[in-house]
């Protein structure tokens, strides 16, 4: 099927002549198969929801339901035909052409369509999705066997309507419905139900412009609007004076081209900066805007609404969402609070003690409300990094961080610092006092104890290596008996190893490789050691350690025939009668054996040093003298998977190559050769 870039370009290439021909030639090949099957029974579903016509200057009217003729029913000549659009976009049915016969939509295989790259529709079945029909239907009589009884049955799966091998005079019937350029295509109105637009059917059917209706219900545009603060979403938010609100969208069938929405508030003293005006509409996925901060500076609850207006992807009308509420609490009464937080977060105490070990490190920060933010408003005591002039914390749930600071105790009794911060009211007065009391234990021989991976050029307690690679466990630590075969390995290792004396300089231990026997899933392989601590002897454990070996890839093959022993010119179109010699190359990857085969029409040949033989996974063949269409085959495999590639000869114009009988299973490829276009 031949699908021109340009609509414009499209209509002015069509050649008057060159259409009559064909159209001729397709009428008189066409009559008995055509008027024969006028006298069939032909089922159509009663919830058929399509009705109206479609013209093409090539073959003329083309019915769509068999009301438009009032020539339903199954005596006298009469039968039921119609299109149907399913709920979930499927379009299914038979559409009646006088000249050129029953037009189907639906059931065809997946891999029987063509797949245009660039400019093509979708390798699908008729579907609806949105307002657009994507995808390809198909003329029955561009296939030399449509209809076998003759009988087309569409309430009965697998009938014989549309089956068979195409036409060998170059058209194949498909009709495509939308190309991905959006140069043409056949739309459905969100509102009335109008089917209009334009479809392609090659240099036979042309052009076909649709004027039809379907009562199916189509989506409405949608918009919902959603406001989040402080990890909260949802229409109506409660939220504390000076918190940050952002508001976000999600729709459907909306233009959502830049400033086609329109943003509205009420109330909202701050809103003029941050919501109004022109705005982006949404799609399907959630667009969050610029998120802002909202006051109170009275002393009830102040509540502020937001909408969104937005324009239909249709050009007709416009969507305006719901209203997003927030209630903005008034200020609370000023209150301060000083943490004390361990370098690893798993301690945290507020206006209180913490007892932390010597050397360990420690950070301190600020929660608080109504106070004076500005730079330098508090004043911090305790020493060290945490003493003159801080700021003040804004927020009751998100803290301030002001430093880290990491004490040391070399005596054999604790030692308490304390840290104060003042900060004045938001309102002027106060101020607001709070401190941490910070308890420094003596210092103690930290034990610790770190096992580690190397592979693939990374190292860490959780890598992924590929197949085959060489793998190296490591530990640093201190305080551990380093005695020679003292530490005892588990999980994925055995034995007894030598523990680590340093918290810097790693000790390596004997490398493995790592082979991973799947071919999809891939292997995790866990490690651990425990050392006995120098102090007591107690059994102290490290982490564990995973690696994770990824499967190994499946093999892939390339075949290709060649006229020429330099392999430069590649094989592409008919031998002569006679035949002549074809030289082979082939390449794969991943792979560890390889089979060749032929299939040969019309019937098998032995072909010496090729046929049913083992060859190398890379490699080339010298002069295979052919009389006949031959289709070489190479399949490759590795690791229970295999792949293959064909290369059709085909010699003299009538001898065609036999179509392979089974797609996707070696040593037939994925997707049978391209269809022919006019």
């Amino acid at each position: 099927m031949s699908i021109l870039k340009n609509l414009k370009a499209k209509v002015l290439s069509v050649n008057i002549t060159k259409k009559f021909f064909v159209i001729s030639f397709f009428v008189v090949l066409m009559v008995f198969s055509v008027f024969s099957s006028l006298d069939q029974k032909v089922q159509a579903s009663s919830t058929d929801n399509v009705t109206g016509w479609a013209w093409s200057s090539n073959i003329g009217w083309i019915s769509l339901n068999c009301t438009n003729t009032n020539s339903c029913g199954t005596t006298g000549g009469n039968v039921n035909y119609g299109l149907t659009i399913a709920n979930n976009g499927d379009i299914t049915g038979y559409a009646w052409s006088p000249n050129i016969g029953w037009i189907k939509f639906g059931g065809f295989a997946n891999s029987s369509f063509p797949n245009i790259s660039g400019d093509g529709t979708s390798p699908i079945n008729a579907n609806l999705s949105g307002t657009k029909i994507t995808g390809w239907a198909r003329a029955c009589n561009g296939l030399n066997d449509v209809i076998t009884n003759p009988q087309i049955n569409q309430t009965v799966s697998n009938g014989t309507a549309c089956t068979g091998v195409p036409r060998t005079d170059g058209w194949d019937g498909w009709i495509s419905l939308h190309n991905s350029n959006d140069d043409y295509g056949v739309n459905v109105s969100s509102s009335t139900g109008a089917i209009t637009g334009f479809a392609w059917g090659s240099d036979v059917v042309g052009w076909i412009q649709f004027d039809a209706t379907t009562s199916l219900a189509i989506a409405a545009p949608t918009l919902v609007l959603t406001a989040t603060a402080n990890g909260v979403s949802g229409s109506t938010l409660t939220v504390s004076s000076g918190d940050t609100v952002t508001l976000s969208a999600v729709g459907s069938l909306l233009n959502t081209t830049a400033g086609n929405g329109t943003a509205s508030y009420t109330l909202d003293p701050s809103g003029a900066t941050h919501w109004s005006g022109s705005k982006t509409c949404p799609s399907t996925t959630s667009l969050p805007y610029t998120a802002f901060t909202v006051t109170n500076t009275g002393s009830a609850v102040a509540t502020y609404t937001y909408s969104l207006s937005c324009n239909n992807a249709s050009g007709a009308g416009s969507t305006v969402s719901n209203i997003v509420t927030v209630n903005v609490n008034p200020p609370a009464t000023p209150s301060l609070t000083m943490i004390a937080t361990t370098a690893d977060g798993g301690t945290s105490v507020p206006s209180g003690t913490i007892t932390i070990p010597s050397g360990v490190t420690f950070t301190l920060s600020s929660k608080g409300n109504s106070l004076n933010t500005a730079t330098g408003a508090g004043t911090a005591s305790g020493g060290g990094s945490f003493t003159g002039a801080k700021t003040c914390p804004a927020s009751l749930t998100v803290p301030l961080i002001y430093t880290s600071i990491t004490l040391t105790n070399p005596t054999s009794s604790p030692v308490t610092h304390t840290y104060t911060l003042s900060c004045p009211y938001a309102s002027g007065g106060g101020p607001v006092v709070s401190s941490v009391n910070v308890i420094i234990s003596p210092a103690v021989t930290p034990v610790s104890l770190l096992l580690r991976a190397t592979g693939n050029g990374a190292t860490g307690s959780n890598i992924t290596v590929n197949s085959g690679d060489t793998v190296t466990l490591s530990a640093i630590g201190s305080g551990l008996n380093t005695t020679a075969n003292a530490g005892t390995s588990s999980l994925g290792w055995s034995g007894n190893v030598t523990c680590p004396s340093s918290s810097s300089f790693p000790t390596f231990y004997t490398p493995f490789i790592l082979n991973d026997t799947g071919s999809t899933s891939g292997n995790t392989h866990t490690y651990k050691l425990s050392c006995p601590k120098a102090s007591d002897g107690t059994a102290y454990d490290s982490n564990i350690v995973t690696v994770f070996v990824n499967p190994l890839p499946p093999p892939t093959v390339i075949l290709k025939a060649y006229s020429d022993p330099s392999f430069t010119h590649q094989i592409t179109s008919p031998l002569p009668s006679t035949g002549g010699n074809v030289y082979l190359q082939w390449s794969s990857t991943n792979a560890t054996s390889c089979v060749s085969s032929n299939l040969n029409n019309p019937t098998p040949l032995n072909i010496s040093g090729w046929s049913g033989l083992t060859q190398a996974t890379t490699g080339s063949t010298g002069a295979i003298n052919i009389t006949h269409s031959t289709t070489f085959v190479m399949v490759c495999s590795a690791n229970g998977s295999s792949d293959g590639s064909m290369a059709p000869v085909q010699v003299g114009v009538h001898d065609v190559p036999r179509w392979c009988p089974s797609m996707g299973t070696p040593p037939c490829p994925k997707k049978q050769p391209g269809y022919i276009e006019i």
